[in-house]
């Protein structure tokens, strides 16, 4: 997965926010500065779906660990599900009061959890497609969520400071990681969920979940970093930034393995393939790589 490696690029009228393969590798999701989700082939280009439904800016997406269903978070605060075989809207998620950064899927792809630009982390049930808790702690802006493979926990990181621990069961926060006085852009556990990966400006943390101790602190990037996330082997760790770069590094020596450019503008998110041979990356430029 090196820079030298030849690379697949989609070209897009707008610019990237976010990007996820599905659980098989056969497709990517995409959004942005656009109402309507694409979802491609990775390896041909070729469009699958064109997802129209919301009215701004798609900020996040998400597929189902089943591979059934997709999630997006928009800046027209709301979540909409999608079913992947027929490409149609089978919810809309409208309790939100701002914008929505992000969504994701719980590991049985039962729920979903989104972070909103009220501060609030919002918990929904699939089969009702209703609300069922509403995590309150932060105090502005939510940036990120994501659940633990187990589904035990919920992680989420905003622009007030901090990794947050929730546990599902009781709603409630179990503990912060961080609290420089930095916002923290993202937050991802490991696929053991033994470890998490946050990131701090220009830096990459990763935490050790039970002992909640910082075991990494990668340096690199020359800018601030927007985004990062294990490998589904957990072996590597990708992370990208307003400096136009991905990095890749090792995640148990937190050694940089490669710096990945060809950007022109910010890269907003990476996403590693299923068998961890590609890697896809969003940006500002108007478009997304896949390495």
């Amino acid at each position: 997965m090196s820079s030298e490696h030849k690379t697949l690029t989609l070209e897009l009228p707008y610019r990237v926010e976010s990007v996820c393969f599905s659980p098989d590798g056969k497709a990517l999701a995409i959004g942005g500065w656009s109402k309507t989700l694409q979802v491609c082939d990775p390896s041909t280009k070729r469009r699958i779906h064109a997802l129209i439904g919301h009215l701004d800016t798609v900020q996040s997406v998400h597929f189902s660990p089943d591979g059934k269903l997709l999630a997006s978070g928009s800046w027209d605060k709301t979540v909409r599900v999608w079913d992947l075989s027929t490409g149609k809207c089978v919810s809309v998620l409208a309790d939100h009061p701002d914008m929505v950064f992000s969504v994701q899927f719980s590991p049985d792809s039962k729920q979903i959890v989104s972070g909103c630009g009220d501060g609030l982390v919002r918990v929904w049930d699939l089969d009702s497609f209703q609300r069922v808790s509403k995590l309150t702690g932060h105090y502005l802006k939510v940036y990120d969520t994501c659940f633990s493979p187990d589904g035990k926990w919920i992680a989420s990181t905003g622009s007030d400071r901090g990794v947050r621990i929730w546990d599902v069961r009781t709603g409630l926060c179990d503990h912060v990681l961080n609290n420089d006085l930095v916002p923290s852009e993202t937050a991802r556990f490991s696929p053991d969920g033994k470890h998490l990966v946050s990131s701090e400006n220009r830096k990459v943390r990763v935490w050790n979940v039970a002992t909640r101790q910082l075991i990494h602190e990668l340096e690199g990037h020359s800018k601030a970093v927007n985004g990062a996330c294990f490998s589904s082997d957990g072996k590597q760790l990708a992370s990208c930034s307003l400096d136009k770069t991905v990095r890749l590094w090792n995640a148990s020596t937190g050694q940089c393995t490669d710096t990945l450019e060809g950007h022109s503008d910010f890269v907003e998110g990476v996403h590693f393939s299923p068998d961890n041979l590609r890697l896809a990356s969003a940006s500002f430029d108007k478009t997304v790589r896949v390495w």
